[in-house]
């Protein structure tokens, strides 16, 4: 006698497929959801307070502070080391007294080009390829040794295990933020941002600041 193909055991088999099939999805899509994110700048929280943030760079990169912290939306200080290499400035930002993007501008002490290289191949190792690189206005699939003033960009959109979304910027210019041909005159800057807290912060009288290269 032919047994139906709508059997008890044929289609408990095929229902077992379909869980298969579902959690391999599930499995797969959690995986992506918890990769690596940018928990903040420089190992600190974002929305972390001003005093906080200024007495961890002190402690850990030696930055010397005045005896008067300062305050703001926006603060630079000057000086001290990131991994080994000397700053030439460091850039806070906050938004209701909270960290939502910090910046670094360093000057290395010996081939820009390669330290910026080992730099942008760090940040690959920990969060994947970027989003763009290259020439500053260009997107490339790879630098190009021969142009110097590449720009590194990585977009971290929000997801279900982190909603907010983020930022990083490798560059290699000069302080004014334009290209050269001279590697003597190039420096590194690092950037890192909470791109939604900085927008869900602002003060609803906020004006726009006239745009500069640099003006983190």
């Amino acid at each position: 006698m032919h047994r139906s193909s709508r059997s008890p055991r044929g289609y408990a088999s095929r229902l077992l497929g379909v869980f298969a099939l579902i959690l391999f999805f599930l499995t797969h899509s959690g995986a992506a959801q918890t990769a690596a994110r940018p928990k903040g700048f420089v190992q600190i929280p974002w929305g972390s307070s001003v005093s906080d943030v200024l007495r961890t760079l002190a402690d850990r990169h030696k930055i010397v502070l005045p005896e008067e912290l300062p305050t703001g939306d926006k603060i630079e200080i000057e000086g001290g080391f990131f991994s080994e290499e000397p700053v030439v400035r460091w850039t806070l930002e906050f938004r209701k007294g909270g960290l939502v993007s910090g910046s670094i501008l360093i000057r290395p002490r010996a081939n820009p080009v390669g330290t910026y290289r080992a730099f942008r191949e760090l940040i690959i190792q920990n969060y994947g390829r970027p989003n763009s690189d290259g020439r500053p206005g260009r997107s490339r699939t790879r630098v190009e040794p021969n142009h110097l003033g590449n720009v590194a960009i990585w977009k971290f959109d929000p997801g279900l295990s982190d909603k907010e979304s983020k930022s990083i910027l490798c560059q290699l210019a000069t302080e004014s933020g334009t290209t050269t041909a001279d590697p003597a005159a190039l420096l590194i800057l690092l950037r890192y941002t909470n791109e939604t807290l900085m927008d869900s912060r602002k003060g609803p009288q906020e004006a726009p600041k006239a745009t500069r290269k640099f003006d983190f």
